[in-house]
Formats: C-alpha cells, sequence, structure tokens
C-alpha cells in the first residue's frame, strides 16, 4: 500500500430544511456580511434563489443577486461577476446551482482578494492570498464543486477549460439540501445523476484512488444505482433524492483528493471547443471509456458491478467487467434516458483532432489507470458518435 492523504475542508450541513442554517453558516465567516449571491437565470425562475434569499430577508441578512452565468462558463462570465461583487462590496459569497455557478463563485472570490485575470491561475496552488469566503449550494446531483478547491472556466480565446486549484478555492461550508433538488427537471436529473456516477467511477478506477476514497466512491455508486432512477423520474420521492444528493457530494469529495481520468479530460474538450454541456459529455463518454480502460482495472470493475446489483460476483475478474461495461453501465444510462450517441446532440467530427489535444492536456489524463494516445482518444470518440 503506498502513502496516502485525504483532506476535506468544508463543513457538510445536509438534511432537508438545511438551507434554514443559511444565515447561521453565513455569520460564522463573516459577523458583518454582505452577501454576493452567484447563481444563474434558471434557479431564479425555479424559485431555488428565492428560497435562500427569504432565510435571508428574514434575518436582516444585506445580499445582491447575480444570476447571469452561464453553462460552460467563460472568462467573460467571471469577469461579469467579479465587477458585480466589486460594486456591491460583498465580503461573503453564497454559490446556489450546479457547477458553473460554484467555479464561477470561485473564480469571483480568488480574483478579489489576488487580483489579475482568472487565466494567470490556471494550474496548481497559485493563488497565493485567500479568497472571499464561499458557501456552496448545489442544486442538482453532478457537481461535487461544493466540496472541493477547483474551479473549472473556458478560456474562449482558446476554445477550451482551464482548471484552477487552490486551497483557498474550497468552500467554508456546502449545504446539501433535498428539498432544493426534487423537482429538478428530469433532463437535467438525468445527465447530472450520470455525472455523479462518472466522478465516482473514475476516481475509484484511478491512478491516484486510495482506501479512504475507495469507501466513499462505492458507497456512492451504491446509492446511485439504488437511487437515480426513482429520483429522475419522479419530483417528489425525497428520499430518493435525499440518497442522490449525498452520493454526489460523497463522490465530490473523494474526486477532490484523486483526480478523475479520460471521460472527464475529454468531456472538458468538449465543452471548450463544442459548449457541449458537462453532463450530457460524460454521460455519452462513460461507457465508451470504460471499456477502453477495462484490460487496466477489471478487478475494480466487477466490484462496480457487484455495486450495481450485477450477478458478476462469481465470474472472474475480467468477464465480470465485460458485463459491467457492455451491460450494466449501458442500461443504467438507457434508463436514466441519457443520450448515447454524439450525433443525437450534433456533434461536429470535423472537432476531434481538435477535441484530442485538448483532452490530453487536461488535469484529468494523467491519473486515467491506462496509457492513452491520441490516436485512443479518436478512436473512442469514433466509437462514441
Amino acid at each position: 500500500m503506498q502513502k496516502a492523504v485525504f483532506s476535506l475542508k468544508p463543513k457538510i450541513i445536509f438534511g432537508p430544511g438545511s438551507i434554514n442554517d443559511i444565515g447561521d453558516e453565513i455569520r460564522s465567516v463573516e459577523p458583518n456580511p454582505k452577501v454576493f449571491i452567484c447563481t444563474d437565470a434558471g434557479i431564479v425562475k425555479s424559485g431555488i434563489s428565492s428560497q435562500v434569499t427569504a432565510v435571508l430577508d428574514d434575518q436582516g441578512i444585506q445580499y445582491a443577486l447575480f444570476s447571469d452565468v452561464v453553462p460552460n462558463p467563460k472568462m467573460e462570465t467571471v469577469d461579469q461577476a467579479l465587477a458585480a461583487m466589486k460594486k456591491f462590496g460583498g465580503n461573503v459569497i453564497v454559490a446556489i446551482g450546479g457547477g458553473s455557478p460554484m467555479d464561477t463563485a470561485k473564480a469571483v472570490a480568488g480574483l478579489y482578494t489576488n487580483g489579475g485575470k482568472i487565466s494567470d491561475y490556471e494550474g496548481f496552488e497559485l493563488m497565493k492570498k485567500p479568497a472571499i469566503p464561499i458557501i456552496a449550494i448545489p442544486t442538482t446531483y453532478g457537481t461535487g464543486s461544493e466540496v472541493g478547491s477547483c474551479a473549472v472556466i473556458t478560456n474562449e480565446e482558446k476554445n477550451y477549460k482551464m482548471m484552477i486549484i487552490s486551497d483557498c478555492l474550497n468552500p467554508k461550508a456546502a449545504i446539501v439540501d433535498p428539498d432544493l433538488l426534487v423537482a429538478l427537471p428530469p433532463k437535467i436529473a438525468a445527465s447530472t445523476a450520470i455525472d455523479a456516477l462518472t466522478h465516482a467511477i473514475e476516481s475509484y478506477t484511478c491512478l491516484r484512488a486510495n482506501p479512504v476514497t475507495d469507501a466513499l466512491n462505492i458507497h456512492a455508486i451504491k446509492l446511485i444505482a439504488q437511487n437515480g432512477p426513482q429520483a429522475i423520474m419522479s419530483n417528489c420521492n425525497l428520499e430518493a433524492t435525499a440518497n442522490m444528493a449525498i452520493a454526489s457530494t460523497l463522490a465530490g469529495a473523494a474526486m477532490g483528493n484523486t483526480g478523475l481520468g479520460l471521460v472527464h479530460a475529454i468531456a472538458h474538450a468538449l465543452g471548450g471547443v463544442a459548449d457541449m454541456p458537462h453532463g450530457v459529455a460524460n454521460s455519452i463518454l462513460l461507457p465508451y471509456v470504460m471499456r477502453f480502460n477495462l484490460p487496466a482495472v477489471p478487478e475494480k470493475y466487477q466490484i462496480v458491478g457487484v455495486t450495481m446489483g450485477a450477478d458478476v460476483a462469481k465470474l472472474c475478474p475480467l468477464e465480470a467487467a465485460k458485463v459491467t461495461c457492455t451491460k450494466v453501465i449501458p442500461e443504467f444510462c438507457q434508463l436514466a434516458g441519457v443520450p448515447s450517441k454524439f450525433r443525437e446532440v450534433g456533434l461536429d467530427k470535423k472537432l476531434f483532432d481538435m477535441i484530442a489535444d485538448y483532452a490530453m492536456k487536461d488535469g484529468n489524463f494523467p491519473p486515467n489507470p491506462r496509457v492513452t494516445t491520441k490516436e485512443d482518444i479518436l478512436a473512442i470518440l469514433e466509437e462514441a458518435y
């Protein structure tokens, strides 16, 4: 066994109604708060943001609402949010939404104290000053960003996603309230549920996995397999929603310590080059990348299959892994109702070469369990088309 380090910085408040703790959490990091809320138009339209602001109003906490975050947030999005934050003079940021609002909030929090532009900090631990405190409130299953130190921002000048990783970007608290997720639209619920499953499987099988992250990921996979379909198909199943929400957070805590793998490396490239929604990209890629990685991690894929309820425990690891990759995962994705081919979402094959180049530069490429060439990535893209 190799030496391993596991770190989890944010305090996690979990359970129905936990959003009512937002005022206490804000005042625990700033006694005289001016709260900058970072979210998107969909969250405002759904009424979720008003549930948060109602608590702030009741407690007399001043706030400003920025709701112009877009999917796959760009440097321009960060600049707009930072300008609004500076104009308001905020000292706490509350991020409400999926990965896009959270990543934007992290970028703003870091830039507010460190200065410069977000592209200056691409890479590891380049922000030297503490960021503005962040409290994260996830409203989808797939982000995991509420318990991580990474912000993913699209560089629109070069059409690729940058990873900004700094300990100072860890939220101070994550409020995981299933009441805010129970009415997720089925399409969003489906793609983000598969995103959470992808986080768990890639973190579990990557080269940086360790016993602590293995335990988190296996439990996350079990919860997703048992609760995903019910949470996706029903907008009133609070128990299934709660289990999916905590599964996403568990996988997020694990991936923050291990990184991920080839699914996310290619998905990030697809988001930057083709502006493809992250959950959709992961949903399409997961079965094909798992088949590619199968020779490197058959024992772990067997465990994934068993954890998801497949009768593969008595098979040899290689045969069990084949069942997991060719039957269990595709059937789960089909049940979730996510796209299975890139042609279904209009991806232009002319972009494949650029996508492959960017995927190999992504921070999630090195920990993939199987050595991968550009030709391998092109073959995966072709198979998934």
